[in-house]
């Protein structure tokens, strides 16, 4: 568990550091073109610099047990991505509605300012190579303790995004550069900042659902569905079952870091059992699942 937890805090602070750096050349090449998407992304880098710093203290205290919480303070990070998900979905809202008021104002004649091409093309570019070598540092760094931690699963899958983001918008002001000032298209190369940014939503907006719905139930208690684990689970607990017991259901809850397995025994078929034998049954299965000190397991009669 320690070792978990050293992983967590020195992954996530290099991760911060490196966001922070990002969002503030971020906004210093949104103030030289004025570039709205710009700021939507520097916005994102931010918010995720903000999340990290959560995310650092949520390392810290959530493996930690008291007489109200026993079992450990493992729901602070599916709430944390809760959070997370509900501010994120407040900044695209306003954002996608900022580049809606925009693309109006330009229908009804109001001409924008032209973008500048050149700062944006090479920020973006820059950001989708850290934004991938973030990803991979951070996907490695779960890796290496057996993809258990919700915290850094989220942080790579927000700097996956914001690198995705940043290849679309380098794309897309790409295409723009190459059209010209005049002539027909010429209305393309203005209104492409609106256009972007209502793309980004599009494209965004399914991430934070999706971690909104799997935190929602984590807290929730709601089973964990996941058929590997479900039959890893399985096979382990029948291996280990007390006596000559029958389990009747079998059901898994996870809450961040933490497994929550309950064996349900036969209340008619269930042989007397010393409970230092069940403790024993409950201990050889949480080794053999093989995360230590994540895994708790639980009979029920």
């Amino acid at each position: 568990m320690e070792t978990t937890q050293r992983v967590e805090q020195q992954t996530l602070r290099i991760s911060s550091l490196s966001n922070l750096f990002l969002a503030l050349i971020g906004l210093f090449v949104y103030w030289q073109t004025g570039m709205k998407a710009l700021l939507l992304d520097a916005s994102y880098t931010f918010l995720a610099v903000l999340s990290n710093l959560i995310a650092i203290s949520i390392a810290k205290n959530s493996m930690r047990k008291d007489l109200r919480y026993p079992a450990g303070r493992f729901f602070l990070e599916p709430l944390y991505g809760i959070l997370r998900s509900l501010v994120l979905l407040a900044l695209l809202l306003g954002s996608s509605w900022t580049a809606l008021l925009q693309t109006i104002r330009t229908l009804k004649g109001e001409v924008p300012q032209r973008l500048l091409f050149g700062p944006i093309l090479l920020y973006e570019l820059a950001m989708v190579v850290a934004c991938y070598l973030l990803y991979r540092f951070l996907k490695r760094a779960n890796e290496s303790i057996q993809q258990t931690s919700v915290l850094l699963h989220t942080e790579a899958q927000s700097n996956r995004i914001d690198g995705l983001i940043s290849l679309g918008i380098f794309a897309t002001v790409l295409t723009l550069s190459l059209v010209p000032q005049k002539g027909v298209l010429a209305p393309l190369g203005t209104m492409g900042d609106a256009a972007i940014t209502l793309l980004l939503v599009v494209f965004l907006v399914k991430e934070p659902l999706r971690l909104l719905r799997e935190c929602f139930y984590e807290l929730s208690g709601s089973n964990h569905l996941k058929r590997e684990t479900l039959e890893k689970t399985q096979r382990i607990v029948k291996a280990y079952l007390p006596g000559a017991n029958t389990m009747t259901n079998l059901g898994v809850k996870k809450v961040g870091k933490k497994y929550f397995i309950n064996v349900h025994l036969d209340e008619r078929q269930n042989e007397v059992v010393h409970p230092k034998e069940l403790k024993e049954s409950a201990r050889a299965i949480e080794r053999t699942w093989g995360r230590s000190g994540q895994v708790e397991v639980r009979f029920l009669i």
